[in-house]
């Protein structure tokens, strides 16, 4: 899509333990990986052989870099959100973007968030929940343009979009972005009533869900959570519920078995512990990729055990 040779220098900001890196490395692109924590990035330079600058990108080190290392393709996939200097981090990227450059970046779309009442991600790392119209602005301020976006299903819904100089004439704006943005503007995003309706939607859920746990608990059944990341916290932690009602957490990461959840205090087991056999109701918190988790515990789980997620409605998928 953007006509890349070997000799383009691609960049990615946050590029973690470089698992997106690699794919571009093993075809001969030169890469570097900006990226503040040890462990991954020094498994990055390791594993994969791909330089890693260890530090936060802003704009101090941008013009540091931007002599070596002006690139044709910069990517920041789910990063934007998390610094709270959005306009610093932004003004490092378009110093460090060649005249005919393009960045890309990936983030989860708010229209989503609001429409599928997907509040379990709003939480600490994110400082910004993003439309397309406001990201469009911003942009703007920095001289540069969002000339295409395409929809992906990663995290429940999210868009990625293609920013370039806004003098670069070659890069056209593509009529997809005024589209998404008439979406937004038709659902109430830009209405402070509109977004208020969010709220008691919220409220809905938590409720609806306490009255499930309840009649469950009445007829002596087991429950487990699956999946112990951050938003599957926030969602327990919102609703109220802790390791009384909960009897086990079940998650694949090695770091997290044997610890327990914060707040609910509610103990993380492997997925391949017989313990699983018990339980006879697990709801599953990543609904974004429940599919797939389903697919799994099928062959984990006795025949009688219920799965459930409950946003944005509660619904047994078995």
């Amino acid at each position: 899509k953007l006509k890349l040779n070997k000799k383009n220098q691609i960049l990615e900001v946050a590029s973690n333990d470089g698992y997106l890196l690699k794919n571009f490395k093993k075809i001969g692109y030169n890469c570097l990986g900006i990226e503040p924590t040890k462990n991954t990035a020094d498994y990055c330079k390791r594993k994969y052989k791909i330089p890693v600058i260890q530090k936060f990108l802003d704009y101090k080190l941008s013009k540091l870099l931007k002599k070596k290392y002006k690139s044709d393709l910069i990517i920041a996939n789910n990063v934007l959100a998390h610094n709270p200097n959005i306009n610093d981090f932004i003004k490092s990227m378009k110093n460090l973007l060649k005249d005919k450059g393009t960045i890309t970046i990936e983030f989860p779309h708010f229209y989503n968030l609001f429409k599928y009442i997907q509040f379990d991600t709003i939480y600490h790392e994110h400082f910004y929940y993003f439309t397309l119209k406001n990201l469009k602005k911003i942009f703007q301020k920095h001289d540069l343009k969002i000339w295409d976006v395409e929809k992906i299903s990663t995290h429940g819904g999210s868009l990625r979009i293609y920013v370039s100089h806004s003098n670069n004439k070659e890069k056209k704006i593509s009529h997809k972005v005024n589209n998404i943005i008439i979406m937004e503007t038709k659902l109430g995003l830009f209405k402070e009533k509109k977004l208020n309706i969010l709220k008691d939607k919220n409220y809905k859920i938590k409720n609806n869900t306490i009255k499930l746990i309840r009649k469950f608990k009445e007829k002596n059944k087991r429950i487990a959570i699956y999946g112990a990341a951050a938003k599957g916290n926030t969602f327990l932690n919102y609703i109220g519920l802790n390791n009384k009602e909960i009897s086990a957490a079940f998650d694949l990461s090695k770091a997290k078995i044997g610890k327990y959840l914060p707040g609910s205090k509610i103990k993380v087991y492997s997925p391949f512990n017989n313990f699983i056999k018990n339980m006879d109701i697990i709801i599953i918190l990543p609904w974004n990729i429940a599919k797939e988790i389903k697919i799994f515990l099928k062959r984990k789980i006795k025949k009688t055990c219920k799965l459930f997620i409950l946003i944005p409605k509660i619904k047994n998928i078995n």
